[in-house]
Order: C-alpha cells, then structure tokens, then sequence
C-alpha cells in the first residue's frame, strides 16, 4: 500500500510511516486530533525559542 495524501491539485505528497503509527497509537489513547495538535504547536513554538 502506498501511504500518500493526494490534493486536489494533483500533487502527492509521501506520508511517514512512523508519523501514523504515532497519530494512531494517541488516537487508540484516546486523545483528539484537536489535542495532537495543541501538543504539536506547543512543540513546534517551544522549538522556535531555543
């Protein structure tokens, strides 16, 4: 199986397999895709200020 995401440009974009397995092993721990992203943001935003 090819795990890409296609956008209505006709552009595919490969996806990480650990990336998923990541997002399905929090979504199987029950946190919303709304968390995942709060978390990630708060991340990405700590990262910048280092």
């Amino acid at each position: 199986m090819k795990l890409e995401k296609k956008f209505g440009n006709g552009m595919e974009i490969p996806l990480d397999k650990e990336w998923i397995t990541l997002i399905k092993q929090a979504k199987e721990l029950g946190l919303s895709i709304q968390e995942i992203r709060n978390f990630l943001s708060k991340q990405e935003r700590e990262t910048q200020y280092q």
